[in-house]
């Protein structure tokens, strides 16, 4: 009958010292593996959430390259010469250069032996690092080669090496009429394989970013949940020391002790409730930046669709009308590019012609017999005053325009007397290439925004690779913005991207009353030979339609739980001493 006193609640002293030892460390050991896992899942959701966004940033950069650009390509030191090679190999190292985190850019070939092998990279042929069209790839893994066969983009790394990589596939354009077939032959001549009613693979986009960056991102999501899970063992420690101390002070006057459990259940919740608001702002942040990711891509996706209609429908037409005309009329050019003129980004649409010095006389009596009797080749002099045309070897003077309203007076202009024309004007007649010439601004001066000169070659059909003329389109870049950018949810700026020189700005369409806040996004675009980049920010309008309030909710949620607890405990405890002092009485 020794325990006969302590056995009223069905549980032996031994029982009872037992459950003392273990329930203790069974609490600390299930603080530290609930902080185990939250850190993992932490680690593994942000490991995700960046490479989605390295995905999405390689699948940008993929849509700016051409794919019958690289369908030309051999995978050979032929391909030096070969002027799509030589524009890749220009855009890949602007866009590496304006892409602070990025290190390498490349193009991977697979040839018939299933080897990989180079096309193109973003490297300086003086680097140590770069990579000749052909060289053997030696590195590449298996989840590269995988891109081939599934066409499904994917990353790799760090897993211990120095890259993070991520892989996309650039797909052979569609062909007219039974396209898959015609896709399927091409890409089995080189060792691809489309495989069902795929599009074949024609390359793979390799982006390289420091994993050094990358370890550190991790490092500090991982750092706030385990921070957690030492303030809750820290304060379970803290606790169990203080009750102990308090049960051998009984009766010693110890008031302050009298609250030790609302205390502790109040750090306990602020602790709780600071990490829930942490999480929740993660979250909110999250979302927030995918949505403007997502109205960022739309914008900017207007503006390249908008430069590549303009290089492969409209310019294209007018230089095949232009071409199947051996005497283009003033009338006929009018009657046929009206429909160009609805395009607002494009100031005019120009016939130009190519004239040697020992046909200007004749050229000149041709276009004044047909209509334009006051007609001459001319140029600017120093003081911007119109004079006749110095002696080249060939002229490009402005032959048609259209519309017809408000350029009348740069008929006759020749375009070879502006170095930057003539630069872009050979360019495009020795490659045979369409090209832009770099930002200017032409004769008119009834606006004041930056403008580019887009020139397609136009060959005499049957004789040879005579020279005739150029169709060209002339293009208002701060016009292309404007029209893009219709509300203030995001603030747009256009960007000229040169080798070993900052960006240069060419249109903005962002109010300066507003500073740039927020999230900023950059998308490459390959356009017309020359590499541009659009620059995304958010607006006032953005912000105001995602606000940042669920973390403050969540706080003040958690504040009011926490308050609850506290008090809830200290009536108990208050009740429980009163419960105790009646039967001490009694």
């Amino acid at each position: 009958m020794r325990y006969k006193g302590a056995m009223s609640d069905g549980v032996s002293p031994p029982e009872k010292v037992s459950r003392g030892q273990w329930g203790f460390p069974l609490l600390l050991l299930a603080i530290l593996i609930a902080g185990a896992v939250l850190t993992g899942w932490m680690i593994v959701s942000a490991d995700h959430a960046k490479r989605d966004d390295l995905l999405a940033q390689t699948q940008l950069l993929a849509q700016s390259l051409d794919p019958e650009a690289i369908q030309t390509f051999s995978a050979t030191e032929a391909d030096l010469q070969n002027p799509a090679y030589q524009r890749l190999k220009e855009q890949l190292i602007l866009t590496r250069a304006a892409i602070p985190q990025c290190r390498f850019l490349y193009l991977i070939d697979r040839r018939l032996d299933g080897k990989l092998a180079f096309f193109v990279d973003s490297e300086d042929p003086a680097s140590k690092d770069y990579a000749s069209p052909g060289q053997i790839y030696d590195e590449a893994t298996d989840s590269y080669r995988r891109v081939f066969v599934t066409a499904t983009p994917t990353t790799e790394g760090p897993g211990g090496g120095h890259w993070v990589t991520g892989f996309v596939p650039i797909l052979a354009p569609p062909a007219h009429g039974n396209h898959q077939q015609a896709a399927g032959e091409g890409v089995r001549s080189r060792g691809f394989h489309g495989g069902g009613s795929r599009r074949a693979v024609l390359a793979v986009l390799g982006m390289d970013i420091d994993a050094r960056d990358w370890d550190w991102m991790l490092a500090r999501a991982a750092l706030p949940p385990a921070l957690l899970s030492l303030a809750l063992v820290a304060l379970a420690v803290l606790g169990r020391a203080l009750m102990q101390r308090r049960a051998r002070s009984e009766g010693q006057g110890l008031r302050w002790m009298r609250h030790l459990e609302p205390a502790l259940a109040s750090a306990t919740g602020l602790v709780i409730t600071l990490f829930a608001v942490w999480m929740v702002h993660r979250s909110e942040l999250r979302d927030r930046e995918l949505a403007f990711a997502l109205v960022a891509a739309s914008r900017t996706d207007d503006i390249a669709e908008t430069l590549q209609s303009i290089a492969s429908t409209e310019l294209e037409s007018l230089a095949g009308f232009c071409q199947n005309s051996p005497n283009i009329s003033r009338d006929e050019f009018q009657s046929f590019a009206a429909f160009l003129t609805k395009n607002s980004h494009v100031q005019a649409w120009e016939w130009i012609a190519a004239v040697s010095a020992g046909d200007q006389a004749r050229f000149t009596g041709e276009v004044r017999a047909a209509g334009l009797r006051d007609f001459a080749v001319w140029q600017k002099d120093e003081q911007g005053q119109q004079v006749a045309a110095s002696d080249r070897d060939m002229y490009y003077p402005i032959l048609h325009v259209t519309p017809s309203s408000g350029n009348e007076s740069v008929l006759g202009y020749d375009l070879g007397s502006d170095p930057l024309c003539r630069a872009a004007l050979e360019d495009a007649s020795r490659s045979g290439l369409l090209i832009s010439t770099e930002p200017l601004t032409l004769v008119r001066k009834t606006h004041k925004q930056k403008e580019l000169l887009i020139c397609r070659p136009v060959y005499a059909t049957g004789q040879g690779r005579r020279l005739r003329g150029f169709a060209v389109a002339e293009l208002r870049l701060g016009s292309l913005l404007r029209n893009v950018a219709s509300d203030n949810s995001t603030r747009l700026e256009l960007l000229f991207l040169r080798p070993n020189s900052a960006p240069e700005p060419l249109a903005t369409c962002r109010n300066a009353s507003h500073p740039t806040t927020g999230y900023c996004a950059m998308r490459p675009i390959a356009a017309f030979g020359k590499t541009f980049a659009v620059s995304a920010s958010t607006g006032p309008g953005f912000l105001a339609l995602h606000p940042l309030r669920q973390a403050w909710l969540t706080g003040l949620t958690g504040l009011c739980l926490t308050a609850a607890l506290a008090i809830v405990l200290s009536l108990t405890l208050r009740r429980r001493e009163k419960l105790e002092r009646l039967v001490l009485q009694r």
